[in-house]
């Protein structure tokens, strides 16, 4: 009995010793899996960036307002024009000593315009009593608007009026200074707000 009690202790003690060791083998192999196995796609992510603005957007933006602007899409204020004095209103019998034989001598800026491309003026001069104007060493301005011809229809590109070459545009800041001044300081200012309320069609 003694010998029998041996055997299976013995045989026993080795079966749990086997289990023990595949019970240890197979810790390792999930421990050796789970080091193989690929972050899950939640750890992985990157922290989400910041919406950013779309290229674009500022330019979509102010072609939008321009759109909506009372104003010319094809003659910027700037452009000048040339005519002459007797194509303006009240001055068709109106000659101008010495320039009776000349072409379109009279140059004129454009300040301000409407939808239709009707036009608001301002004539240019080299004359002494005219005022300065930014970066221009010889052209000044009188501070007066014009807005209809000498048949009393607006002032329009065509025979009468004809439009220069950009290249000719006045600057910005000679466009600020001269609206500036026939429109708030000059002591034309209020006919010359007049005449461009009606150019706009606005309520005086």
């Amino acid at each position: 009995m003694a010998k029998k009690k041996g055997f299976l202790a013995t045989l026993f003690g080795g079966a749990s010793k086997s289990r023990s060791k595949s019970r240890a083998k197979s810790k390792s192999r999930s421990a050796a899996s789970k080091a193989r196995a690929p972050k899950s796609k939640t750890s992985m992510k990157k922290p989400s960036a910041k919406p950013t603005a779309k290229k674009g957007s500022k330019k979509s933006l102010r072609s939008a307002s321009s759109k909506t602007k009372n104003v010319s899409r094809k003659i910027p204020n700037g452009r000048t024009l040339q005519t002459r004095d007797e194509y303006f209103e009240g001055k068709k019998n109106y000659r101008k000593p010495g320039y009776e034989q000349k072409g379109n001598y009279r140059k004129v800026v454009v300040v301000d315009s409407n939808r239709k491309d009707d036009l608001a003026v301002v004539k240019l001069t080299t004359s002494g009593k005219g005022k300065s104007i930014p970066g221009e060493k010889k052209s000044k301005y009188r501070p007066y608007v014009e807005t209809k011809d000498d048949t009393g229809k607006p002032i329009r590109i065509g025979s009468k009026f004809i439009e220069n070459s950009p290249k000719k545009d006045l600057s910005f800041e000679a466009v600020s200074k001269i609206r500036d001044d026939v429109f708030q300081k000059s002591e034309g200012a209020p006919e010359n707000r007049k005449k461009l309320q009606k150019l706009k069609n606005k309520k005086q």
